[in-house]
């Protein structure tokens, strides 16, 4: 019996909690809509996809990198064609990651890359250059050209990378950044999010120019 109250109790006061929820401006900005897509914007988990593309590309254009890269399950959601609401971005983001810039010589971004596809692992979603690559090689051998902007990578060179705080810290298999200079990282402060919703505040509607397949991820 008190069991049943206890759960008639907490059901009432959540519909509550929500009809308050209804009536309040910031639940009312959910929904408010901030562009426009022509296109299926969708997610991959392997490969390239016009969204990890373009979330990828923003982040270049945002903080003037070189190279960019995410996992793919920092993206959480598809954008269908039709309008763009402010939830749909918290949908894609759930969590405020922030943009962090490296600076980073090729030799260890090579690296990174290599080990993200090693073993069954899938890849990155990537800006800013070109991966080609062989599963069937050994592992930590398997890239077959890596390019950086228009030209193929130099291990010497020092890229600036961008990535979010998150992965910058070294987790979700990116230990390897950890070892990085704190004077070579850099934080922007710019929510990934808040960088998307600039970007189609200016450029909708969203079309296939903005977000196509460019073959700048090749798995042989």
């Amino acid at each position: 019996m008190i069991k049943n109250y206890i759960i008639l109790l907490f059901s009432s006061s959540a519909a509550l909690l929500a009809q308050n929820l209804e009536i309040t401006p910031a639940f009312m900005s959910w929904n408010h809509v901030i562009g426009t897509s022509q296109i299926e914007l969708m997610r991959t988990r392997e490969g390239e996809s016009n969204l990890t593309n373009l979330v990828c590309d923003i982040m270049l254009e945002r903080t003037d990198a070189d190279f960019a890269f995410l996992n793919y399950d920092d993206i959480c959601a598809d954008i269908p064609n039709g309008p763009i609401m402010h939830i749909d971005l918290f949908k894609l983001f759930p969590l405020d990651r922030t943009l962090v810039l490296l600076e980073i010589n090729g030799e260890l971004l090579k690296m990174v890359i290599e080990r993200k596809i090693s073993g069954s692992r899938p890849g990155l979603a990537i800006g800013g250059g070109r991966v080609e690559y062989d599963s069937n090689r050994k592992n930590n051998n398997r890239l077959t050209f890596f390019q950086v902007g228009d030209h193929p990578f130099y291990p010497k060179k020092v890229y600036r990378v961008v990535t979010t705080d998150y992965l910058a810290q070294g987790n979700a298999g990116f230990k390897l950044l950890t070892g990085v200079e704190e004077s070579n990282i850099f934080y922007t402060g710019i929510l990934l999010r808040e960088a998307l919703r600039e970007f189609i505040l200016l450029n909708t509607p969203i079309t296939e120019f903005h977000a196509r397949i460019d073959g700048r991820w090749i798995k042989r």
